[in-house]
């Protein structure tokens, strides 16, 4: 794997992240103003997107593992890769604070 395809699929997951966390906040909205339906509907899209959300980690890992095994990255690359990881971290302690 190339540092380029490392890197879309970092944004690639940061995306949707995104799009979970928005989901997520819109479902608690509903639910605090009573719609006890909203749950319904909320678990298979979160499952579906939780799902999709780990093959990118997966392809993440084994393309990161792949560029390291090959000494190809330079400091410039590991600065962006570390940036988006960052990124994906700070949404994932969102989303778990939305989890709670």
């Amino acid at each position: 794997m190339h540092y380029e395809q490392v890197v879309l699929a970092l944004k690639q997951e940061l995306e949707l992240l995104e799009k979970i966390i928005s989901v997520s906040e819109h479902r608690l909205k509903q639910m605090e103003a009573g719609d006890t339906d909203v749950f319904e509907n909320f678990w298979p899209i979160l499952a579906r997107a939780m799902e999709k959300l780990a093959e990118i980690e997966k392809e993440v890992d084994i393309g990161l593992a792949e560029l390291e095994e090959e000494h190809v990255l330079s400091s410039e690359a590991r600065q962006e890769i570390e940036f988006w990881g960052t990124a994906i971290s700070e949404l994932a302690t969102r989303l778990a604070c939305i989890d709670d």
